[in-house]
């Protein structure tokens, strides 16, 4: 499995869906702290999406898990984490790091 996390810049239709991700953010009930039961609320949403990742060529990258960390209310930017299934991990600078 690999990891990809860089700058996600939404699409118009993002706001059809935000709210999915604004499940994650009210899970937080604490610093390590987390909503068990609303975090299990969040997976199934966020799984009910079937989001996938499209490279720049077109294709289809395997994906496990797409997430989202929304702070567009807070800071204006969102940031994107999709697990691979076999591709490298892609850190937001560039540099690879081969997957296990």
């Amino acid at each position: 499995m690999g990891i990809i996390c860089g700058a996600f810049v939404p699409a118009a239709a993002y706001c059809d869906v935000q709210p999915v991700f604004w499940l994650f953010r009210q899970c937080e009930t604490g610093v390590a702290a987390k909503d068990d039961a609303m975090l299990q609320r969040y997976y199934a949403a966020r799984d009910a999406l079937e989001l996938f990742v499209t490279m720049p060529d077109g294709g289809a990258l395997p994906v496990q898990t797409v997430h989202i960390d929304d702070y567009l209310a807070e800071l204006g930017e969102c940031q994107i984490t999709v697990w691979t299934n076999g591709s490298p991990t892609i850190l937001p600078e560039g540099r690879q790091v081969e997957a296990e």
